[in-house]
């Protein structure tokens, strides 16, 4: 065998060199691998040969020989090639997936690999791997800024792919710890904790939107929203009313906490609090049949 591979070797160099023919050496260099798949030498041979001639397939098989031979950065480095001839020559996304997946298995914080996986998952619609590969990159930064970037990018494939509410508001409260005034994140859970009637956790981050502005008009609505959100989903009252005196205080004809301190009136418990809160805003309003009313209820009440 030792024979016919060196006679194999001269003729692959007669056809390569002397003859320029490329098929008749790359028919050597098979022949010659088939008796010693480790060859090297003749496998790089075979490399140069089918990236001449633009042979993707046959080149990404001598590639696969190489790798099974080489260890460490060199096989790394064969499977990066591979990874690139499926992904940008052969259009294989399922073969770039399974070069760049075997990189991480050699070298787990490989960036390279991970972002090119990072895109052909989100070519693949791979939404529960690309949730993995977040994961994965958000592990290996303790940049905050990047983990915010990263935890942007999660929560919205969690809310928007997977439909995965719950996670979605995990990877957004976690932003919160890093940056507890990002707007977007604030309106976020907003959305979500709304869209999932967890009221308690969306009053919370009403409260802390809240407590980040200064502009009156949203202020007003924010406290709106709390009144209402405390009043008739959190059984509340107490809370609400604190709501409602401030929006007065500041706008004493704000139509939708008149109408809401109005239907508390109902309720034999707070009629006094919510008459009194009254009669203060139909004294500024000069709107006196109604604090007629309001006077009338209290003598009632006394």
């Amino acid at each position: 065998d030792m024979l016919k591979h060196d006679l194999y070797k001269r003729m692959a160099h007669i056809y390569e060199d002397q003859l320029d023919d490329a098929d008749k050496a790359i028919e050597a260099y098979r022949a010659m691998v088939e008796i010693d798949d480790m060859d090297v030498e003749s496998l790089n041979a075979l490399e140069n040969l089918y990236t001449n001639a633009s042979n993707w397939t046959e080149l990404l098989s001598v590639l696969k020989l190489k790798a099974d031979v080489g260890n460490g950065d060199e096989r790394v480095d064969i499977l990066r090639k591979m990874a690139s001839i499926n992904r940008d020559f052969l259009n294989n996304a399922e073969g770039a997936i399974e070069n760049y997946s075997e990189i991480l298995d050699n070298v787990s914080d490989d960036m390279d690999a991970l972002n090119a996986l990072e895109s052909l998952y989100t070519q693949t619609e791979n939404w529960e791997k690309l949730a993995e590969n977040y994961e994965i990159k958000l592990n290996l930064t303790s940049d905050a800024d990047e983990k915010h970037v990263l935890l942007n990018q999660m929560a919205q494939l969690q809310e928007e792919k997977l439909k995965a509410y719950d996670d979605a508001i995990m990877y957004h409260v976690q932003v919160l710890d890093l940056f507890p005034d990002d707007e977007e994140t604030l309106d976020a859970l907003d959305r979500l904790y709304l869209s999932q009637e967890q009221y308690e956790d969306l009053a919370d981050i009403l409260q802390k939107k809240l407590d980040h502005h200064q502009d009156d008009d949203l202020a007003t609505s924010l406290e709106f929203r709390l009144g209402q959100i405390n009043a008739n989903e959190l059984s509340n009252i107490d809370a609400a009313l604190d709501y409602y005196r401030s929006i007065l205080a500041r706008e004493p004809k704000h139509e939708g906490a008149v109408e809401a301190l109005n239907k508390l009136l109902e309720d034999e418990t707070y009629r006094l609090d919510v008459s009194k809160i009254l009669e203060n805003v139909y004294a500024t309003n000069e709107q006196y049949d109604k604090l007629v009313d309001i006077l009338e209820i209290q003598c009632e009440i006394e």
